[in-house]
């Protein structure tokens, strides 16, 4: 995972770290459980639970060298915890994907200590889904701002909502040796450029989150809530421009390939249909044939059923020995034929 999404994620553990100082922590949908892992620097004791057995077999050979990480197979819905067990609960992008995210809540609620937090995260439905019109397979229930804040508010006595986006980002730094940007996030000297002056915004335009974050329970008052997280040793998002420009190029070739291949095919439809007309002139023919051909079949049997052909059977015999001979008697016997005289 890179690019925008791994940043998305990543910020969120960077958040959630804030709460974690000597904490016994869950983090519930680990999956490779780089997440757990980064929260183990501040906590007593991490455990990474996930649906998936082949994910906690990675985490587990991956961090295998942390002392107080664990890695457990679990399913959200129904934890293998006694109550009260954990001090905080990280729950990102994992309530959209059951059947009954509120039995999923109420499950995190059981476990965490009446004085534990609850930090979990959803889609927003508006911006995630439908502004792009993708629907994640994966995504079973996608709850809506009203209905997220609602459930959780059934569990925890205090709610506060953050919202999670991404923009943009740009930056200038120094060349290392190797002709390369080296930039060191904790730089005393990295500065945030005063966009709205440069844009000649007077405030911020409001932006709708990708994201809801919610923080549940705890104390709310000293906590960072404004961050932002960008990964500039990540490429992934110019390649990923580059990478549209040359879908969009494709696009465009393909628009015109498709152009000359609906003219080939006008011109093949063309062609069929001059040759089933042709086949359909050629049937006609075919039946009058036949029918010309069974009229002069008619003729023929009544001729040889005539008493004049059968009076000249013998003469026929006769000629079938004489060919010089049979040739002289047929203009005779077509002669008296024609005139009526033969009966």
């Amino acid at each position: 995972m890179g690019g925008r999404i791994a940043t998305e994620h990543l910020l969120r553990y960077f958040f959630a770290k804030q709460f974690a100082h000597q904490k016994v922590v869950l983090d519930i949908a680990s999956g490779e459980g780089y997440g757990s892992a980064f929260l183990s620097t501040a906590a007593r004791r991490v455990v990474g639970v996930d649906v998936s057995e082949a994910a906690i077999r990675y985490a587990r050979h991956r961090y295998v060298d942390s002392p107080n990480l664990e890695f457990e197979v679990g399913d959200i819905q129904k934890l293998a915890f006694p109550d009260a067990t954990f001090d905080l609960i990280t729950c990102f992008e994992t309530v959209e994907h059951v059947q009954e995210p509120a039995r999923a809540i109420q499950e995190l609620r059981r476990i965490l200590k009446p004085s534990g937090t609850l930090l979990i995260s959803t889609p927003n439905p508006e911006r995630y889904t439908r502004e792009f019109d993708y629907h994640n397979p994966f995504h079973i229930n996608e709850l809506e701002l009203d209905a997220f804040e609602s459930v959780l508010r059934s569990y925890f006595e205090s709610v506060r909502l953050l919202g999670q986006t991404s923009a943009s980002a740009s930056v200038i730094a120094p060349l290392t040796d190797l002709s390369s940007i080296a930039l060191e996030s904790t730089s005393p000297r990295l500065r945030v450029a005063d966009i709205e002056a440069l844009t000649g915004r007077a405030h911020p335009k409001p932006s709708a989150p990708i994201y809801y974050l919610a923080v549940c329970g705890g104390d709310f008052a000293n906590i960072d809530e404004e961050i932002i997280c960008a990964d500039f040793s990540d490429g992934g998002a110019i390649e990923d421009e580059f990478l549209l420009r040359r879908v969009l190029a494709d696009a465009a070739a393909s628009e015109d390939e498709k152009q000359v291949l609906r003219r080939t095919l006008n011109n093949i439809m063309h062609e069929h249909a001059v040759t089933l007309e042709q086949l359909e002139q050629s049937r006609k023919e075919a039946a009058l044939a036949r029918k010309e051909a069974a009229l002069a079949t008619e003729k023929l049997q009544a001729l040889e059923g005539s008493t004049s052909w059968r009076a000249l059977g013998r003469v026929r015999r006769i000629l079938s020995r004489l060919p010089l001979l049979r040739k002289v008697i047929r203009r005779i016997a077509l002669a008296f034929s024609s005139a009526g005289e033969l009966k």
